[in-house]
């Protein structure tokens, strides 16, 4: 039988255990809680950082701008990689590395893409973005006058008995005669004229010349191309921005460039999305039966050649049929308008949008062509046939590349939806 002492002795040590272990509970909980603070502070610091580098990598692609826009011979002073390496920023530290996708050297092309990666760093955060530029012609820079015309011609502009030209939006010039046999229904603008047939507009004769592009302009698009082989004509096939079904590479932005090595190109039955740019070495492209060119890229012309360009093409009315050429010219891979599919049922409009240019002549013979755009003749051009002309105001607003008074003045804009975060 337990005594009163010892019932005391046990209670007593009872209570102890309860103390010791309330104390233990109170202490694991205020342990538990610094430790939570410390994590809280940790991670709160890290999400800092982590704002902190990303903002510090914008900083460097702004930088990065900065520069570009201060030195105009930026091209030449800098080269292709990083052009500053941990400077320092806030509490962190940023770095800018400058790249030329197409060759490499900077310096080589005024028209070169490029991309810039900015680095920023904050503490253990590091943040990686990248941005692609692309060149665009300063709206301060005037366009040419040429490009206020339907169609400009160097030497003479002729109209032939039977043909009627049509221009709307904008007259048509030359920069010595303007001889209509047939019919011009439109303006024109003249350093002489002559009409022996019908001419329904105002006439501006004598009229000022207008310069024609820089004669480096060929070669900066060039530059600007993927170049692919010339395997005869182009008929039936593709040409857009990363698809190609005539030979050889793709290009992103459907740049093209064919050296045909001395012979005539005919294209027919074919869509071309993008630019093309041909070299004839004095002889002719010729654009024939149904087809549509249409630009992809708003600041480049659809069609530059170093040469002579007949039209023999239908105009919009007959159009241009899958089913008749057996070809899908809106496969997923080159989309119209952006609708993709994998039938033979689609009929196109057969035409021209953009900015035609030869450095050579322009003729126009047996066909109904329709043209929204310009076009700019370095020779003399013929109209033996029907030609429309609905003159696209853009080229005036917002001038293709190389076609202004200050053909070498352009500057670097960011391409939109390019932003990324880069993944190291």
């Amino acid at each position: 039988m337990m005594n009163g002492s010892s019932s005391r002795h046990c209670r007593r040590g009872s209570v102890y255990v309860m103390v010791l272990g309330a104390t233990m509970l109170v202490m694991t909980i205020g342990l538990t809680a610094l430790y939570a603070a410390r994590v809280e502070s940790r991670s709160t610091t890290t999400s800092n950082d982590l704002v902190a580098a990303r903002l510090y990598a914008q900083a460097a692609i702004e930088m990065g701008m900065f520069w570009i826009m201060d030195d105009p011979n930026w091209r030449d002073n800098q080269t292709s990689g990083w052009w500053t390496v941990d400077a320092t920023i806030g509490d962190g530290t940023y770095s800018l590395q400058v790249i030329d996708p197409v060759d490499g050297i900077l310096s080589i092309s005024l028209t070169d893409q490029i991309i810039m990666q900015g680095v920023g760093m904050k503490g253990d955060a590091r943040h990686m973005l990248s941005v692609v530029l692309n060149p665009s012609v300063p709206n301060t820079t005037p366009p040419l006058d040429a490009l206020g015309t339907g169609i400009h011609s160097a030497l003479d502009l002729r109209v032939d008995p039977g043909a009627t030209l049509t221009v709307s939006g904008a007259p048509a010039s030359t920069n010595t005669l303007m001889d209509i046999r047939g019919t011009l229904v439109g303006d024109f603008e003249a350093a002489s004229s002559s009409i022996t047939g019908t001419h329904i507009g105002i006439a501006t004769v004598p009229s000022p010349a207008k310069a024609l592009p820089s004669n480096t302009l060929f070669a900066q698009y060039v530059a600007l191309a993927t170049q692919i082989p010339y395997n005869g004509p182009i008929s039936g096939k593709i040409l857009a921005p990363g698809y190609n079904d005539y030979g050889g590479s793709v290009d992103p932005n459907g740049v093209y460039y064919i050296d045909t090595g001395g012979s005539d190109l005919l294209i027919e039955g074919s869509r071309i999305n993008g630019t093309l740019i041909v070299e004839t070495r004095g002889w002719d492209v010729i654009l024939k039966s149904e087809l549509l060119l249409h630009k992809n890229v708003t600041t480049y012309p659809v069609l530059i050649v170093n040469g002579d360009i007949t039209f023999d093409f239908t105009g919009s009315a007959a159009g241009l049929k899958e089913s008749l050429w057996g070809v899908n010219f809106n496969p997923v891979g080159a989309p119209y308008l952006g609708f993709g599919d994998t039938d033979q049922i689609d009929d196109f409009p057969s035409g021209i949008e953009g900015l035609v240019h030869c450095t050579g002549r322009f003729l126009v013979k047996n066909t109904l062509a329709t043209i929204r755009g310009a076009i700019i003749c370095e020779l003399d051009a013929r109209i033996r046939s029907d030609l429309t002309i609905i003159h696209d105001p853009s080229l005036l607003i917002d001038p293709p590349l190389g076609y202004t008074e200050d053909p070498v003045s352009v500057e670097m804009k960011i391409v939109r939806g390019s932003w990324r975060q880069v993944v190291e």
